[in-house]
């Protein structure tokens, strides 16, 4: 049942960061919707034993989650106010030891960020498009990314 709790607390965690309330009737909300899916979720992951990441793991994410968006979504309208062309590139980040929730995880977080978009996920490999600004170096990029993933999933290396 311990499963069931760290899922149902993740989606609050998840739809107060949604919402960015903590109005009495938006939480309420809160408390039936992440009830009601923590509940479908919970049945689902016993019959196919799927793997929730720790607590610890799913706050890391979140809150990464939310810097890397602000920073993303600044750094993104730096870019657009100063109307250089922009260099797409595509990075393949390798995600070994994670499992594959937390590889979709670690997906939606670059899916989320402004300007960078995950288009493959295949055999603990995932490949992002993003835009680069003016000096910007794809190598960069994608050391910037795993050095974010380590830190969020700890004790697991992205490569």
């Amino acid at each position: 049942m311990s499963e069931f709790f760290k899922l149902y607390i993740s989606l609050m965690i998840f739809w107060v960061l949604l919402t960015v309330s903590l109005e009495f009737d938006v939480l309420v909300y809160g408390v039936i919707f992440s009830g009601v899916i923590a509940l479908f979720s919970y049945r689902l992951q016993k019959e196919n034993k799927i793997v929730l990441p720790r607590i610890r793991v799913l706050v890391r994410y979140s809150l990464f989650l939310v810097v890397e968006i602000l920073l993303s979504s600044v750094k993104h309208i730096g870019r657009i106010l100063k109307s250089h062309e922009d260099r797409i590139a595509f990075i393949e980040i390798g995600l070994q030891g994670l499992s594959e929730f937390e590889i979709v995880m670690a997906a939606n977080f670059i899916t989320l960020t402004p300007g960078t978009v995950t288009v493959d996920l295949s055999d603990h490999r995932i490949t992002v498009v993003t835009m680069l600004s003016e000096g910007e170096e794809v190598l960069a990029v994608k050391n910037s990314l795993e050095r974010i993933f380590s830190r969020i999933f700890r004790g697991r290396k992205a490569i």
